[in-house]
């Protein structure tokens, strides 16, 4: 979870994973209600699994920004195990609780290695 402030404009990058979001932005001084736009990096569970409970702290209406792809069943695949890594939550669900979402493409990607990646 990143904080990008422009002039007026408070912008949430993604949302993380963990439900010690919304206590970790409180002891930072970060007041989650202030957020105008939330955007989403990309929709692994780990960057957007907390959307739901920044949205309840946030409780207004609030743009979401991401990928239209979103919503897509994504998993991820070992040998002897499948686990779902997609954003946990329906987008109606969301929507009720001030989500309002722009979703557009990424029109050109460049992909870097993970940390301990070649």
């Amino acid at each position: 979870m990143r904080l990008v402030e422009t002039g007026d404009l408070k912008i949430l990058l993604d949302t993380g994973a963990s439900t010690s979001v919304p206590h970790n932005a409180q002891i930072s001084g970060l007041d989650l209600s202030t957020i105008d736009k939330i955007v989403l990096s990309h929709d692994h569970y780990d960057h957007s699994g907390e959307l739901k409970g920044v949205l309840e702290q946030i409780g207004k209406q609030v743009e979401v920004i991401a990928h239209p792809d979103i919503w897509a069943k994504k998993y991820a695949r070992g040998e002897g195990f499948e686990r779902y890594i997609g954003i946990p939550f329906p987008r109606e669900e969301l929507e009720a609780l001030g989500a309002s979402f722009t979703l557009g493409k990424v029109k050109n990607a460049i992909s870097t290695p993970c940390l301990g990646g070649k």
